[in-house]
């Protein structure tokens, strides 16, 4: 066979209130794992943050990990 050259991701994603729950895994070879893993499991917060009393922005909390490469992230961001 010829050499991947792409990649398959599968994403679940389930939200309650404000916070958004993700499973993510990768069923094939390709630029996410060398085998069928799961590469992404995340909680995320979402709020507006009133800023004045006109003003507020909607922002996220998020915490991220991939058990595959065994790294852990934490983000926070303005949606717009």
């Amino acid at each position: 066979m010829g050499t991947n050259y792409y990649s398959t991701y599968v994403e679940l994603l389930y939200s309650l209130k404000n916070f958004d729950f993700t499973i993510g895994a990768t069923p094939f070879e390709g630029l996410y794992a060398d085998k069928f893993a799961m590469v992404n499991l995340g909680i995320r917060y979402n709020k507006e943050m009133k800023i004045s009393e006109n003003l507020s922005l909607p922002v996220y909390f998020s915490i991220v990990t991939n058990p595959y490469s065994e790294k852990f992230y934490f983000a926070v961001g303005i949606t717009i």
